[in-house]
Formats: C-alpha cells, structure tokens, sequence
C-alpha cells in the first residue's frame, strides 16, 4: 500500500543492450485505489472519492558488474486519477533512450516509480493473479 505523498518502486531488472542505437522500456502496474471497509487494503477515507497517482519510469546506467553508471534518466510522467468504482487501473509508462544517453554504460537497471500525489491510499498489486496472470509487467528491446 502507497499512502498519500509516498512513492514506491517496482519492477526493477537489469536489461543489457544489444545491437542498435536505440532501446525502449515499457512497464506497468495495475492500481487501485483504497475504499473505505476494502477487503484489498486498509485506510480508505470517505473524505476522498479515489485516488491521484504519477507513475514513470527509471532506468539506472550500469556497469556490467552492476554498479551504477552515471545518473539515472526518467522517463515522462504520467498521471492517474483513479476512482473509487475503478479496480485495476492499468498504469502503462514507455521510456524511449538512445545509448548515447547511457555514457559507455552497457546496462540500465529499470524501474517503475509510482507517487500516490492525494487521496486514499493505493495499492500496487504485484505478483500472480491466479499463478498464471502477472499484475505487473516489464519489457525492454534495442533497436
């Protein structure tokens, strides 16, 4: 659970470029806002009507050992109001870099930043619905 001006950080993996001159990251996460009396998650307030979330992406330069390479680079925000009658808002972010931007690093550690800004608070699912159907999902390719 995210509470109200918190950020939480998931899918973090580490992606190794291949051939190409450009890389795109795409990552997300299913949200949903905490109601009062929820079974889901505790701290729902009738004080608000959902819940204003920002999600992006991070991709951390690496050295091929994993030690950080450079500053990280974000990708665009981008911003969520999630309303108490909506269950798994799908928060989908992409992060477009050219390997120029990564300095001689041959890695990015990429992670998905998600801000609950106001509101109730907000839960992250994460893991397997079922064990087959993942509630978070990353990828990254060169090209």
């Amino acid at each position: 659970m995210i509470a109200r001006g918190s950020t939480q950080t998931t899918l973090g993996y580490t992606y190794t470029s291949g051939g190409g001159d450009n890389i795109t990251v795409v990552q997300d996460a299913a949200l949903t806002t905490c109601v009062p009396g929820s079974t889901i998650c505790a701290g729902g307030s009738t004080a608000y009507t959902g819940t204003q979330a920002e999600t992006w992406i991070e991709a951390q330069p690496q050295n091929p050992d994993g030690t950080k390479c450079g500053n990280p680079i974000n990708g665009a925000v981008a911003k969520w109001n999630i309303s108490t009658a909506k269950h798994h808002q799908t928060a989908t972010n992409v992060l477009h870099l050219a390997k120029s931007q990564l300095g001689g690093c041959t890695q990015i550690r990429a992670s998905l930043k998600v801000k609950n800004v106001d509101g109730n608070p907000l839960n992250l699912h994460a893991g397997y619905a079922s064990g087959q159907i993942a509630a978070t999902h990353g990828l990254a390719f060169t090209y």
